[in-house]
């Protein structure tokens, strides 16, 4: 026994190393995790420990996984340890966190010396056997167990109630469809000569096709697609099924446990739903974690089933048995497939079915899992596939970079009129309706709010993207731009640097790991908060700069600085705990980032106080807005990055501008505003009226005559996740929000006009077909502008 334990504590270390290095270099060659995560250590402190300690863990691993080999022969025992002995030699790169193509190679690599270990291995005995399956009765009482814990919490109200049926038909007719699956192939094994070698072999395939798509599919939260990511997933696969099928065979008692314990622990798993969003939903990328966690209770609620329910008897009962289950899926099928028709007959009777199923898919996580694998019903699988084709494009020198300029600068001296000092504060994630300026039942930002009543607050502002990777660099940009991170070299595309350095402005700009890929080296020279590290915060930068004020005003030049503070980004938060940071109520709101505002609205108040005080408040530009919002439980929605719904893509601008500019121009703050205006609105401001004004260049937000500001009006803009293929249109003044997710196989429209809060949302075909050709159309110019 001991010696069992000791060949199974081996494998599950080699395996367990092998993975971990794998994903690492894996996730070392997708471009937006490393800028985003990985560059500046964005990680957990064990992982760190992990990478530190990896070749001395190399070497030991391989000393103790030849000893397991002790007695093979000599080619298997040199095979492992000369290959594990490589993979601890080459883990210099490694530790460097190298960011190449050669990264990509060892993520393959990395499987390679488990997998020869596992090999040389001799199988132990009794496990060719395959367990047995559960069957039509066993697999329908799983997804009517996983409908009811899941989807029963929403079932109140009519319309819930039809959603949670609604749940029930879905995930029948996914779970029975698998079943039918795995019986058919094994009566189409049974006739071949070795009956039960045939059906093993076709069972594990047919597995290891079903795990290297959910692998396939998980790898896509991280932005890693394409060919690439099914060859890695397949790799992958196969090496974790070699690792469960290689390990000693499960007891009886736990494979098939008595009728009282298989109640037991039913009642037990109604509760894990509850456990896993208590644990990490406020978290949980994409809901990737709690879709693991659903295929987890699945999986067991279909195997306690079956110790539950008697097998059926005899042949002509097991027959019928799936008969009905195959008239089941086909229903439920046809059911899906018709649910746009019923749509119209049922709303004039007063039930919102696709508003409930929407509803649904957003609060319902084993719906929502269910959704993803199953067939798109409405047939946008072709749109969908066209989505993922262009977006994450791989990153190559000169690949979608191009001189972008809202006015030529080239041959532009600097402007003799006086140049105001310009400040720029984009804070990270904030919502504009966690100030009181936009919802006066914040009470939280006075500070904010009367900074907001010396300046022009656009009540429609909008971010292009939802997350910082594209968010930021196209508000630099002052356009859309490809959905890549970056385009290479970046600086002929920076159009807010250009007009910093040609109009002479003193930078003070805090340099973080994704502007450090976009602006010029010479940047650094006069940086904020150098002395940083982790998160940039918004009191130290703004103190720092106090600091710094007298002797850079010194200087004669005007200043430009821009700051990106992340005190309320949702990872930040919940790396500090998820608790308030002071002891006030706040009510209706979300207390651990409504503290955190509180906070900072003081900070930014003792600096508009000391730009006062210096004398240079009354003659500076002031910008204060956002990269992007956030999601804070909306229907059990929170982060960004995958989504853009309302909360996430509304944001506040707010924008101060001395007076003597104002002189003349006439501007709309109820018309629709995006953070690639901002940039285009600095040139003109500064007297280098942009000639290029449409897409995918913003717009002067400012404008000389009421003509010339409806003139640059756009009737409709694509908005886009900044790291997946999920992208959107905002129509008629951004009162109408087009949602397609090509990750989750989904897409919503939200009437901003009647729901601001994007509470309800609908399925409107005659919208969704108008967005998806202006989708396309957008995406066809920007391709044919930027030459990728």
């Amino acid at each position: 026994m001991n010696g069992v334990r000791r060949e199974a504590a081996t494998r599950a270390a080699l395996f367990v190393h092998g993975a971990l290095t794998s994903l690492f270099c894996l996730l070392c060659s997708v471009d937006f995790v490393w800028n985003n995560f990985l560059r500046d250590r964005r990680y957990p402190h064990w992982v760190e420990l992990f990478l530190r300690g990896h070749g001395a863990l190399s070497l030991a691993l391989a000393a103790l996984g030849a000893s397991a080999l002790r007695g093979r022969t000599r080619a298997a025992w040199g095979l492992s340890w000369g290959a594990l002995a490589a993979y601890a030699a080459a883990t210099g790169w490694l530790a460097a966190r190298g960011h190449s193509s050669a990264s990509l190679i060892l993520a393959f690599a990395s499987w390679l010396p488990y997998a020869s270990w596992e090999i040389a291995m001799p199988v132990p005995s009794g496990n060719p056997r395959s367990p047995r399956l559960p069957g039509a009765a066993a697999t329908a009482g799983a997804a009517l167990f996983c409908a009811a814990i899941y989807a029963a919490p929403y079932a109140i109200a009519v319309d819930g109630a039809i959603a949670a049926a609604w749940s029930a038909v879905v995930l029948l007719e996914l779970f029975l469809t698998a079943a039918l699956t795995f019986d058919a192939l094994s009566a189409a094994c049974a006739a071949a000569p070795r009956p039960r070698f045939f059906a093993r072999a076709a069972r594990r395939i047919l597995v290891w096709l079903v795990l290297s798509k959910v692998l396939a599919w998980t790898l896509t939260t991280v932005s890693f697609s394409g060919p690439t990511t099914d060859a890695y997933a397949s790799l992958a696969a196969a090496a974790i099924l070699l690792a469960v099928w290689r390990l000693p065979r499960v007891p009886r008692a736990l494979a098939r446990p008595s009728r009282r314990r298989a109640a037991a622990a039913l009642a037990a798993l109604a509760f894990v739903p509850w456990a896993a969003r208590a644990a990490f939903g406020r978290l949980d990328w994409n809901r990737l974690g709690q879709s693991a966690v659903v295929v987890a209770v699945a999986l067991a609620a279909a195997g306690l089933w079956r110790s539950l329910l008697p097998p059926p008897r005899g042949a002509a009962r097991r027959r019928a048995l799936w008969a009905g289950a195959a008239v089941v899926v086909c229903a439920a099928w046809l059911a899906r497939a018709a649910s746009i028709s019923w749509a119209a007959p049922l709303r004039r009777r007063g039930i919102e079915l696709d508003s409930a199923v929407l509803r649904l898919q957003e609060d319902d996580v084993a719906f929502a899992t269910a959704r993803r694998v199953l067939p798109d019903a409405a047939g946008g699988g072709g749109f969908y596939a066209y989505l993922v084709k262009n977006t994450n494009l791989r990153r190559a020198p000169g690949r979608g970079s191009r001189v972008l300029e809202p006015a030529p600068t080239a041959d532009a001296a600097p402007s003799r009129a006086r140049r105001p000092h310009i400040f720029v504060i984009v804070i990270d994630s904030l919502r504009s309706d966690y100030l009181g300026v936009y919802n006066p039942k914040a009470f939280f930002t006075p500070r904010i709010d009367a900074f907001a009543r010396d300046a022009i607050v656009f009540r429609r502002a909008f971010s292009a993207y939802g997350g910082t990777g594209l968010s930021e660099p196209s508000l630099w940009a002052g356009a859309r731009l490809p959905h890549m991170q970056y385009p290479s070299p970046f600086a002929p595309m920076n159009a807010l640097e250009k007009l910093v350095d040609r109009e002479g402005y003193r930078p003070l700009i805090t340099i973080d790991a994704l502007l450090g890929e976009i602006l010029k080296p010479d940047k650094r020279a006069h940086a904020l908060d150098r002395a940083t590290t982790g998160s940039y915060k918004l009191c130290p930068t703004l103190d720092e700069l106090q600091g710094r004020l007298d002797r850079e005003l010194a200087t004669g030049r005007p200043l430009f600085v821009y700051t990106q503070p992340q005190d309320i980004h949702i990872s930040v938060i919940h790396r500090e705990g998820a608790r308030p940071v002071d002891a006030h109520p706040y009510p209706g709101f979300y207390a651990p980032y409504a503290s955190r505002l509180a906070a900072m609205d003081a900070c930014f108040g003792r600096f508009i106080d000391t730009l006062k005080e210096r004398g240079v408040y009354d003659d500076s530009i002031i910008i204060l807005t956002a990269d992007h919002g956030d999601s804070l439980g909306e229907h059990g929605r929170w982060g960004h990055a995958y989504t853009i719904f309302p909360e996430i893509l509304k944001v506040p601008l707010i924008m101060k501008i001395p007076r003597r500019l104002l002189a003349g121009r006439v501007w709309n703050p109820d018309a629709a505003a995006y953070l690639t205006d901002v940039t285009p609105t600095l040139y003109s401001l500064l007297g280098r009226e942009p000639t290029n004004r449409e897409e995918p260049y913003g717009r002067p937000l400012l404008a000389r005559s009421s003509s010339q500001l409806a003139a640059d009006a756009r009737a409709w803009r694509v908005v886009a996740s900044s790291y997946g293929p999920v992208y959107g249109t905002l129509e008629g003044n951004a009162r109408v929000l087009t949602i397609f997710d090509a990750v989750n196989h989904r897409s919503y429209v939200f009437d901003l006009e009647r729901d601001p809060a994007g509470n309800v949302p609908l399925s409107d075909p005659s919208a969704l077909a108008r967005a998806q050709e202006r989708i396309r159309a957008s995406l066809t110019a920007l391709k044919a502008f930027f030459g990728y």
